[in-house]
Formats: C-alpha cells, structure tokens, sequence
C-alpha cells in the first residue's frame, strides 16, 4: 500500500479554489511511512495530472495523456499542462505494484480506470461527492484512517526538516534541497528503528 499526500509550497486556496502561486509537491509513503517517491509541479496545475505525472513516471517514461471524454462532455479550452510543469521522472520512484491511497483531490472514475488500464494503478480515492447518488461508503472512513499516515510524514518533513522553508533561489536548487530533505528523512527514519527510537523522534536525531 502506497500513500499519496500533497504539500502547497506557497499560495492560497488550493483544492478549495482561491488564488496561489509557486510549486506543489506531491509524495508517496509506505504503510511504514517510508517515502517512496516525489513530484513537484506548478501550483495552478490540478492534483490528477500530478498524479498522471507520477504514475506515468514510476513505469518508465513521463506522459501526459487525457482520459477519453464521455460522448456528452466537451471542452471548448482544456488546459493539459507539459512534461516540462513537472519535476524530472527520476523523482517519482520505481513501480512496485501496490496501490495507492489518496485522498478527494484525485477522485473520478474516468481518471481512475485510466490509470489502472494505462499503467496498471489501483488508485483508491473517495467517492465523488457532487455526482448523484453517491454517498460516503465503508470504505471512505477506511481510507481516512489509513491516509493518517501520510499526514504525520508530512508534519515530520514540515517541522523537522522544515520542508516548508524551501528558500531556494533556482528550479535545480529548489529540486536539489527537497531531494535532500527526502533523503535525509528516510535515513532518519531507518536511524531510529534500528536504535529502537520512536520513528517520529526525528528533532534529536543530532543530539
């Protein structure tokens, strides 16, 4: 099981609309909270094409593809954002055939059943709530359960490793102290539970 979180690095509104700016940050976590991969992207781009960013990356190669449309629905101007939006295909990891548990941000069974028939993603996301007929299930309050995992990576990556103070003065500079951030919170973690440590006993690691 992989756990998908995502972290706004500046602005304001974010899924719930509302202006913002800068790069977001999408991660994935094990069931142990070990991070397994990580894709930046524009601010202003939706969660589902960084999701389609990820998932196409961790089988080989970034694409960007569009889900077939229903017969009914079209759009006059459809924004696709470019390979370029995204951070490297390096970032995202390696497939390791597990599914992945996200949260409202990445629902809709057209993008779901494309990313299982495309790259062979098991996506688990709640149901949408503005289509009628659908109602909260067994499953979303198993999945709001589970998803707590990747919500204490991310207060440890914020206030331990200050993932939130970036500061970065280049796209290659910014890539390069997230990289290290992530890097050193896997270390961190593997620290601790070799020493018997709490895995969130990240802030005295040094001590």
């Amino acid at each position: 099981m992989i756990v998908i979180g995502s972290v706004a690095r500046r602005g304001r509104g974010g899924n719930h609309g509302g202006w913002y700016y800068g790069e977001q940050l999408l991660l994935c976590a094990s069931d142990r909270g070990v991070m397994t991969g990580w894709m930046t992207g524009l601010a202003n781009i939706d969660d589902r094409w960084m999701m389609e960013a990820l998932l196409s990356s961790r089988k080989g190669e970034m694409q960007i593809l569009e889900p077939p449309l229903p017969k009914h629905r079209t759009y006059k101007h459809r924004h696709i954002p470019v390979p370029e939006s995204f951070s490297p295909a390096i970032t995202a990891g390696l497939d390791r055939g597990l599914p992945f548990l996200a949260d409202g941000g990445f629902s809709g069974q057209r993008r779901i059943n494309h990313w299982r028939d495309e790259y062979g993603a098991e996506v688990i996301a709640p149901r949408v709530s503005n289509i009628k007929g659908n109602k909260p299930s067994k499953t979303t309050g198993w999945l709001r359960k589970h998803r707590q995992i990747i919500e204490t990576v991310i207060a440890r990556l914020v206030e331990a490793y200050g993932l939130h103070r970036i500061n970065a003065h280049s796209e290659l500079g910014m890539l390069a102290r997230v990289a290290a951030k992530m890097a050193a919170y896997n270390v961190g973690l593997l620290f601790n539970r070799q020493r018997g440590r709490p895995d969130g006993a990240m802030a005295t690691l040094i001590c």
